[in-house]
């Protein structure tokens, strides 16, 4: 299976005449959470995939982040997929493991070794 890195992204119109940018995603909340789930779905095209969702730039998560996260997880796992956390900011880890999201989603606390296939963290 084709391993990819997925950075969610949000898009905002800047300027006059408006033009869209697209910008690292930095709140994973209720704004934000279907606008994710999309991402990720289409990302993965209904074909097995193992995707690290890159969380490097994400400093805000709320219930319905976790729950996008969870969600978009089981997606692709119903796919024959695998799915991992990679590069949370500390306190995005700090919730991460008290919700103990890493027993159904495993975590990369840096990038580089989820990129070179190494083993996930162990909390």
């Amino acid at each position: 299976m084709e391993r990819i890195l997925f950075s969610p992204i949000t898009k905002e119109l800047f300027g006059y005449p408006p033009q869209t940018l697209e910008i690292p995603l930095t709140r994973l909340d209720t704004a934000t959470a279907e606008t994710f789930k999309q991402q990720c779905l289409d990302l993965v095209n209904k074909q097995a995939q193992v995707v690290g969702i890159n969380l490097s730039t994400v400093d805000f998560m709320d219930s319905k982040g976790l729950g996008a996260l969870v969600s978009c997880s089981k997606q692709i796992q119903a796919l024959g997929g695998k799915t991992f956390l990679v590069a949370p900011q500390p306190q995005i880890l700090v919730l991460l493991e008290t919700v103990a999201i890493h027993r159904f989603i495993p975590i990369y606390t840096k990038r580089e070794h989820f990129e070179q296939g190494q083993e996930p963290d162990t909390f």
